[in-house]
């Protein structure tokens, strides 16, 4: 809610003065990115999702600073209190709904590595924090469940593409979807979310 409400262009001016363009921080050019990733590599599978999301996007202004890949595992805290943000390779001006998305998307379909009979309680658990987070959000500002939809897909799509030509090539990282299981898991979460099948 702090980033959320801080003024985007200061930032959009610091990231453009140097002679980077704008389209690198926005939602158009991170999708636009994406669709030149899916052809380029081979991914046409994914197309459908990519369709989705043009089909469905819910407009409106498109002027908050949002991290990009928000989850508990780059918030930075000491004695209970946020002391900082990590990683921001996925900073983009979007609706506050970018970053509430991409919460739920990275926190739901993240693989699970605990033993199998752990997993329904802990989904449990999961479901539950999710289902906090966005009270606490709304009491605070509301949002469109519109527009959380599409950025539930959003970053859903963008870490599929990206973890699907890092494990077809064979490449180190791909960060928690980096494998067959978070591959799965995308797919699945992208199919319940937008009613389309996808595949790689």
């Amino acid at each position: 809610l702090k980033l959320h409400d801080l003024p985007a262009e200061p930032f959009v001016q610091a990231v453009v003065a140097p002679g980077v363009h704008d389209r690198v921080i926005t939602s158009e050019g991170q999708r636009a990115r994406i669709g030149d990733a899916i052809e380029s590599g081979g991914l046409s599978g994914l197309k459908p999702a990519l369709v989705w999301l043009d089909a469905n996007d819910p407009g409106g202004p498109r002027s908050t600073i949002c991290h990009g890949d928000f989850h508990p595992l780059n918030i930075m805290a000491d004695a209970g209190q946020v002391t900082g943000v990590i990683d921001w390779a996925n900073v983009v001006v979007a609706a506050p709904e970018m970053d509430v998305g991409s919460a739920l998307t990275n926190i739901t379909a993240a693989p699970l590595e605990v033993p199998f009979a752990v997993r329904p309680m802990l989904r449990m658990a999961i479901r539950s924090g999710l289902g906090a987070y966005l009270r606490a959000y709304r009491r605070k500002r509301p949002l469109d469940d519109r527009a959380v939809r599409f950025y539930q897909v959003f970053p859903a799509l963008h870490q599929l593409t990206w973890s699907a030509i890092t494990v077809r090539n064979g490449l180190a990282g791909g960060g928690a979807f980096g494998s067959e299981a978070g591959i799965r898991n995308l797919i699945a979460y992208i199919e319940r979310c937008a009613g389309v099948e996808v595949e790689v």
